[in-house]
């Protein structure tokens, strides 16, 4: 059985080998990458995960895995109460 590492090990690769500036700028504060840091495009350590974390793609994908489950919630809230006013009205019945 493979494990994820080993899965996805050629997407990671892939975005190591993606030019900086491929990258869109996902900054919090809305302002633009002024510079590029050279070892941006290297595999990086744990100090350098920080970094990509903030700046790189990965804050993207988190924006959307949040909105989606924002809509799940959202949609199972509204599931819920179907089906108890969907009880009520049962029981109004007998």
């Amino acid at each position: 059985m493979e494990t994820r590492m080993e899965r996805y090990a050629k997407y990671r690769e892939q975005i190591r080998r993606m030019a900086p500036m491929d990258f869109p700028s996902a900054n919090s504060r809305g302002e633009a990458r002024e510079s590029i840091d050279p070892e941006f495009s290297m595999p990086y350590d744990d100090e350098g995960f920080e970094e990509v974390a903030h700046n790189g793609p990965y804050l993207l994908y988190l924006s959307r895995r949040k909105r989606w489950l924002v809509i799940k919630i959202v949609l199972l809230l509204l599931a819920i109460g179907g089906f108890v006013l969907w009880w009520f009205l049962l029981q109004g019945r007998k």
